[in-house]
C-alpha cells in the first residue's frame, strides 16, 4: 500500500514538473540579457489565411450613439493576398540580444467602444496605462489568458479621459493578457503579449512582419493569432454579457539566422475544422464521463488543446 501511494505521488510530482516546465517555456527565457548586437541578422515574412472567414454582425444594444448600432464580432482582418493583420510573430527562448527601445510608454485606449490597439506587446517589467476616450462607462477587466484566467485589473472608468495604470508589479510573468469590458460591451477585447525580450513583431495591414538585429544562431519562430470563431455566448436576463472564442492559433517554424543576412519565413494560417474542441476548462465542466475526463483533462493541460472530430 505504501509503495503504491509512493508511486502515485511520484507520478503526480513528475506531471506537475512537466506542466510547470511547459509554462516556463511558453513565457520565455528567464533572465534575458541586453547586449550590443553588431552582426545580427533578420527575418521577415507574411502571415496569410488559408480559406475564408464569415463576419458576424450583432447589435450593440447599448450606448449606440458612441458604440454604433452594430459591431463585428470577429476581430479578424485581412489585406492584400490574404495577409492577416494583428498576428504576433516572435522568437522563443532567446537568452540575449538587443534591448527594448528606451523611454517608450505603453497605452491601451478605449475609443468608440473598441480597444485600440487590438493587439499590442508590452515589455515585462513595464507599466501599462489604460484610458477611456468615450463619454460612457467602461469597466476594464484584464486577465491572464489561459487556464484559470487570473485577474490582473478590474476597474470602472465612468469618466471620459479617465486613466488607470497597471503597475509592473501587478503583472506576475510574461505571457498573454486579455482585456474585456464588463459594463455592457461584451464585444470589446484586446490582447497584450507581455514579452521578456524585444524579438517580436505585430503584422501590418497586409500580414507582413520583420524582426531585426537577431544574434546569429538557430531559433524557433512562433506565430500567434487570437481565436476567431465564437464558441459560446453567455446571457443574463436576455442580454449578452460575454462572448467566448475558440483557442488561439499557434504555428512554429525553425529558423537559422546568419551574420548580416536576411531570412524569410511565411506562415499559412489554416482555420480549424468543425468538430469538438476540448480544453481543460471545458472538460472539467462535465461534458464527458468521469472515467474519460481525468485523462483528457491531463492531456489538455499538458498540450493546451487537442481536437476530436465528432
Amino acid at each position: 500500500m505504501v509503495r503504491k501511494t509512493a508511486i502515485h505521488l511520484y507520478v503526480g510530482v513528475v506531471a506537475l514538473l512537466l506542466l510547470l516546465g511547459r509554462n516556463v517555456l511558453q513565457c520565455g527565457e528567464p533572465g534575458y540579457k541586453a547586449i550590443d548586437v553588431q552582426t545580427g541578422g533578420s527575418v521577415r515574412g507574411t502571415v496569410r489565411l488559408s480559406g475564408s472567414v464569415s463576419d458576424l454582425t450583432v447589435p450593440t444594444g447599448k450606448d449606440d450613439k458612441i458604440c454604433g448600432p452594430t459591431v463585428l464580432l470577429s476581430k479578424f482582418s485581412t489585406g492584400r493576398n490574404g495577409g492577416v493583420k494583428n498576428a504576433i510573430v516572435y522568437i522563443q527562448k532567446i537568452g540575449e540580444g538587443k534591448p527594448f527601445p528606451p523611454g517608450k510608454k505603453y497605452l491601451l485606449d478605449q475609443k468608440e467602444c473598441r480597444y485600440k490597439p487590438h493587439v499590442m506587446v508590452l515589455p515585462f517589467g513595464s507599466p501599462l496605462e489604460i484610458v477611456n476616450s468615450d463619454p460612457v462607462l467602461h469597466n476594464v477587466h484584464i486577465s491572464e489568458l489561459g487556464l484559470g484566467r487570473a485577474s490582473v485589473l478590474n476597474i470602472a472608468q465612468p469618466i471620459k479621459g479617465q486613466r488607470s495604470t497597471i503597475q509592473a508589479s501587478q503583472i506576475r510573468k510574461p505571457g498573454f493578457l486579455v482585456a474585456t469590458c464588463d459594463a455592457g460591451h461584451p464585444w470589446m477585447s484586446a490582447y497584450v503579449m507581455v514579452a521578456e525580450h524585444p524579438y517580436y513583431a505585430v503584422t501590418d495591414e497586409d500580414g507582413n512582419y520583420m524582426i531585426d538585429d537577431i544574434p546569429p544562431g538557430e531559433y524557433r519562430l512562433t506565430m500567434w493569432h487570437e481565436g476567431i470563431r465564437v464558441t459560446k455566448v453567455d446571457t443574463n436576463k436576455g442580454k449578452t454579457v460575454r462572448y467566448e472564442y475558440e483557442d488561439p492559433y499557434v504555428t512554429e517554424s525553425q529558423i537559422k539566422i546568419e551574420k548580416g543576412r536576411p531570412a524569410r519565413v511565411d506562415f499559412n494560417m489554416r482555420l480549424r475544422e468543425a468538430g469538438v474542441s476540448f480544453t481543460s476548462s471545458t472538460l472539467k465542466s462535465g461534458t464527458l464521463p468521469q472515467r474519460c475526463r481525468t485523462l483528457f483533462v491531463y492531456m489538455a493541460d499538458m498540450c493546451d488543446e487537442f481536437s476530436y472530430d465528432a
